[in-house]
C-alpha cells in the first residue's frame, strides 16, 4: 500500500505522527507538506503578509504541485489532515483514482475553521474521521459518504505521568480567548491563576493572573505536574464537547477541573476521576473544595483518571483508522 499524506508536518502534529505510525507498519508513505507554501519566512508576520496579498497564487501553486506529486507516486490512499487549501476539482481527480480519507479535529462547517474548498469536498472523501459526532447529521446533508467517530486523544510519547513538586495552585495552558479571559478573571477574584499561552500578556491586565509564554510538550508535562488544579475550558465556537487537553492532562496524571459536558462525564466520572463545573457560580466553589482535599485523595483521583484514559492514545486511534482503511480498500477491489 502507498499513502500520500497532506498536512503540516512537525512533531506533535497529526499529519507527522500518523506518517510515523504508517512507517512503523511498513507502509510506503509520501508527504505533501502544506507548510512549504505558507511558511516561507522565519518571521510569522512576513508569512501573514504573504498570505494576505498572494493567498490565491499560493493556493494555485499548492494544488498544481499536489497534482504533480500525486501523478508521480499514484498512491492507493490520499490521506488529508484538514485540507482547507485543496481545490474540489483537484480532489475529484484524485478521488476517481484513489481512496480519499480526511481526518479533521475541528468542525468542517464552522467558518473559523473551514472555507468553501473544505465544504465542497466533503462529498468526495471515502471516509471522514471526526470527534464531532453531535454534528454528523450536518455532514451527511453536505453529502458525506461515510463518517467515523473517533474521540480526541493524547500523544503517548509527549504526555505521560511525571512527579514534580507543587508550585501552582491553579494553572491554565492555552491561548487567550474572550471566553477564557472572562473565566480566568472570575477565578482570579479569589485565587492567583497562572496562564501559559499566546496573547495573555498583551490582552489580560489582571495582576492576579500571572502570565507565562506558550510552552512545548516537555514544559507542558512539568506545569501539569507542578499544578494542584489544571483548568480545562471548551471552545463553543468549535462545537467542542470534548478536547485534546482533557486527555493530555489526564494522561500526565494531573488533576483536572473541566467545563462540564455529558460526553466528558461519560469518560471520567465526577469527583472520583476528575472535577467539573456547569456554570460560572460553581467555578470558585469547586476550586475551594479541591484545595481543601488531602494530598493523597488528589493523587488517587489523578491516578484513576490516568488509568481510565490509557486506551485513548493516538496509537490506538491510528490502529482503528488502519482497520477502516483496509476495509475500504478491500471493498473497492471487490467492486
Amino acid at each position: 500500500m502507498k499513502i500520500l499524506i497532506f498536512g503540516n508536518f512537525y512533531e506533535g502534529n497529526v499529519a507527522f505522527e500518523i506518517e510515523q505510525f504508517f512507517k512503523r507498519k511498513s507502509i510506503e508513505v509520501y508527504r505533501f507538506n502544506r507548510s512549504n507554501f505558507y511558511n516561507l519566512f522565519k518571521d510569522k508576520y512576513l508569512n501573514k503578509g504573504l498570505i494576505f496579498f498572494f493567498s490565491s497564487i499560493l493556493e494555485f501553486v499548492l494544488n498544481f504541485t499536489l497534482i504533480v506529486k500525486y501523478i508521480r507516486h499514484m498512491p492507493e490512499v490520499f490521506f488529508v489532515v484538514k485540507g482547507l487549501n485543496i481545490y474540489p476539482r483537484v480532489l475529484k481527480y484524485i478521488s476517481n483514482r484513489s481512496v480519499c480519507i480526511n481526518w479533521n479535529l475541528d468542525d468542517f462547517l464552522n467558518p473559523k475553521n473551514s472555507n468553501k474548498n473544505l465544504i465542497k469536498t466533503i462529498k468526495l472523501y471515502n471516509l471522514i474521521i471526526s470527534p464531532k459526532i453531535e454534528i454528523f447529521d450536518k455532514y451527511l446533508l453536505h453529502g458525506a459518504k461515510k463518517l467515523l467517530y473517533l474521540e480526541n486523544f493524547y500523544f503517548e510519547k509527549y504526555f505521560y505521568p511525571a512527579n514534580f513538586k507543587k508550585r501552582y495552585n491553579i494553572s491554565f495552558i492555552g491561548s487567550w480567548s474572550k471566553k477564557r479571559n472572562k473565566l480566568i478573571n472570575i477565578i482570579a477574584d479569589k485565587n492567583i491563576v497562572h496562564v501559559f499561552g499566546n496573547s495573555w500578556k498583551l490582552k489580560n491586565k489582571n495582576d492576579r493572573v500571572i502570565k507565562h509564554d506558550a510552552i512545548n510538550p516537555h514544559k507542558y508535562i512539568k506545569v501539569v505536574g507542578q499544578s494542584i488544579i489544571n483548568l480545562n475550558f471548551l471552545t463553543e465556537e468549535n462545537n467542542d464537547t470534548s478536547n485534546l487537553r482533557f486527555f493530555e492532562i489526564s494522561a500526565c496524571r494531573g488533576l483536572l477541573l473541566n467545563e462540564y459536558s455529558q460526553r466528558l462525564e461519560r469518560i471520567l466520572s465526577s469527583k472520583d476521576e476528575t472535577f467539573y463545573f456547569k456554570n460560572i457560580d460553581e467555578i470558585n466553589c469547586t476550586i475551594d473544595e479541591i484545595l481543601k482535599l488531602d494530598k493523597q485523595i488528589i493523587n488517587n483521583i489523578s491516578f484513576a483518571a490516568s488509568k481510565k484514559i490509557k486506551d485513548h492514545s493516538f496509537e490506538n486511534r491510528c490502529e482503528t483508522i488502519l482497520i477502516e482503511l483496509q476495509k475500504i480498500i478491500e471493498k473497492r477491489i471487490i467492486v
